[in-house]
């Protein structure tokens, strides 16, 4: 049965229930996969999946969650069912290319190649299927400015893409001129254009990829100024305290923001699949710590690092030695020698 089947009047089936096809995705599952938390809607989908074969919403959902834990093949297999059963749904096909898109990140040169014309061929079928749908119009933009001409990037098409834009969705169209501009490396244009995208936005999304450009762009205190707007204006954007406390370290500035920020990341319930690990959230903090001149405080956060979720991970055990090795060139009394990072445990912070 198809996702389009409407029961209109359940009194017509007599006292049969529903088919698990026309149930609907719980909004409890749809806000976890919104907000990133992946993993925790793909157990929960696991569980109930077998029972929605063949409704198409719960496969999309599905494949969502599969591409939210790095499970790109399951993803493409679970859209493909979701398009099968409901074969003229925009966001279906949108979700495709973007399934596409992370197979191709991962491919050799050559399969990439094919990949990146599926990624184009979804796109383009989104389009045509709602041809005013912003977050379609978008997709496909950037697809035009992101890959080379060899596999139907065209700025052209962007462009004429972004005029349309322009008549119904003008955050849209800031949106695909600011990557414009980022591609074309006209840096200081595309912070004015998402400047600009921030203040019409209603959502974090602008702002956070402006600091993040900031960052990128070694801007340290403009990227620590807009993650502390974002904190303030969004405070449940988990992301946003994290990278107050990096931009604080990288800044050289705002410590007692940073450290606070830090603190409230780390005593969260929960954090998204797509936050960082609460590793570098200690490792950080002691990094701060030790900048206050606080040895102590920032030796137990790099015990409290070394076992937390997210340690075995190669660019983490750089960091921590890095870090390490400063604690033990700071020459605090209170702090043992520390021979090397895997001997390193909370008994050498007296």
């Amino acid at each position: 049965m198809s996702a389009h089947t409407v029961c209109a009047h359940p009194a017509a089936q007599g006292s049969q229930p529903p088919e698990p096809s026309a149930s609907r995705v719980p909004a409890s599952l749809v806000k976890e996969i919104k907000t990133g938390y992946f993993r925790k809607a793909l157990g929960s989908l696991e569980l109930t999946i077998a029972a929605h074969g063949d409704n198409a919403d719960y496969q999309y959902r599905y494949s969502q969650a599969l591409l939210g834990t790095g499970k790109n093949h399951q993803a493409l297999r679970a859209i493909k069912k979701a398009i099968s059963e409901t074969p003229r749904k925009a966001s279906y096909y949108r979700f495709m290319g973007q399934v596409y898109g992370a197979l191709a990140q991962k491919a050799n040169i050559f399969h990439a190649m094919g990949l990146a014309k599926d990624v184009l061929s979804s796109f383009r079928t989104a389009v045509k299927l709602a041809p005013e749908d912003p977050k379609s119009l978008v997709d496909l933009a950037f697809y035009y400015i992101d890959a080379p001409g060899i596999v139907g990037g065209s700025l052209s098409k962007a462009k004429k893409i972004q005029h349309t834009l322009e008549k119904f969705d003008p955050l849209a169209a800031l949106k695909v001129r600011a990557h414009e501009a980022v591609e074309s490396h006209h840096y200081d244009r595309a912070m004015m254009l998402l400047r600009h995208a921030a203040r019409l936005d209603k959502t974090p999304q602008s702002a956070q990829t402006l600091a993040f450009l900031y960052i990128h762009r070694r801007r340290y205190g403009k990227g620590l100024g807009t993650f502390l707007s974002i904190t303030q204006q969004s405070p449940e954007d988990t992301r946003a305290w994290y990278w107050v406390g990096r931009a604080s370290i990288l800044s050289h500035s705002h410590y007692s923001e940073g450290i606070q920020a830090l603190k409230h990341y780390v005593a969260a319930p929960e954090r998204p699949d797509t936050a960082p690990s609460l590793a570098f959230a200690h490792l950080r903090l002691g990094d701060l710590y030790l900048l206050t001149w606080k040895s102590h405080l920032a030796c137990l956060e790099y015990a409290k690092a070394k076992t937390s979720a997210g340690a075995r991970n190669r660019r983490f055990d750089l960091d921590l030695d890095k870090s390490l090795r400063k604690l033990r060139d700071s020459n605090a009394n209170n702090i043992s020698a520390i021979t090397s990072r895997a001997a390193f445990s909370k008994k050498d912070c007296h």
